[in-house]
């Protein structure tokens, strides 16, 4: 995840969030063509046609999945106008229509775990929340359509976007205040 603060003073924040594309575009490709691979030499030319067929789908979902979480977010907050934008485009449909919030609005700035356990491995990634008065915070507007932050990341946004509004609360994962 990089992370670019292309301007920070009294009168704009503007931040753009973006994933590693050339990594994720590689290894979404790889499982893709990996893939195609198999459909073509296990599904049509080897002995178990159903289990090629099964390996060659789950290849080119997951490679599409890779696909899909490169992601770029631009958020710019204007004192002036009072407004925040967030400006989301993905790799593979088109952009996302832009999203307005009143600065007044925005009552805490939150970084919040997402974790996905398996049996054998736990992951544990983060996103970042802009919470609007009156609402609830699983119902707060994610800066990105993915968690695709590492804890520092997503404490370092969420302390710098909180701080830019005038100190407005950042909770960090744990609940407490950061």
């Amino acid at each position: 995840m990089r992370i670019d603060i292309v301007e920070n003073d009294e009168r704009r924040l503007r931040l753009v969030v973006s994933a590693n594309a050339g990594l994720y575009g590689f290894f979404g490709l790889l499982f893709v063509a990996g893939g195609v691979v198999c459909l073509r030499l296990l599904a049509m030319d080897g002995d178990s046609p159903t289990a090629g067929a099964m390996l060659g789908l789950v290849c080119i979902g997951c490679g599409l999945l890779i696909l899909l979480a490169i992601q770029r977010v631009s958020l710019t907050a204007d004192r002036a106008a009072g407004t925040m934008v967030l400006h989301r485009r993905h790799w593979l449909w088109r952009p996302r229509p832009e999203q307005r919030i009143d600065l007044d609005d925005v009552a805490a700035v939150h970084a919040l775990p997402f974790t996905l356990q398996t049996p054998r491995h736990t992951v544990t990634s983060f996103t970042v929340r802009l919470q609007r008065r009156g609402e609830a915070v699983d119902e707060a507007t994610s800066l990105t359509f993915l968690p695709m932050f590492a804890e520092a990341d997503a404490t370092r946004v969420a302390r710098l976007i909180g701080d830019w509004l005038g100190g407005a609360a950042t909770g960090s994962s744990r609940g407490t205040a950061s």
